[in-house]
């Protein structure tokens, strides 16, 4: 994230566009309809339940 213009906002530029990367496809994917428990456990790791959460607390 470009944050040449606002260089006060750099910390949290680089923490948005982290989350971004990381976020975008798995908001993709449940948009979709992709909503399987056992799948998103088996790439992640995780439920999807335990990502939102983890999610959340990104945001706090």
């Amino acid at each position: 994230m470009d944050t040449n213009d606002a260089v006060d906002l750099k910390e949290w530029g680089d923490k948005a566009g982290t989350l971004c990367v990381d976020w975008f496809p798995k908001i993709a994917a449940l948009r979709k309809g992709e909503y399987n428990d056992a799948l998103w456990q088996k790439l992640t790791g995780q439920t999807v339940d335990q990502l939102w959460k983890q999610f959340i607390e990104t945001l706090n």
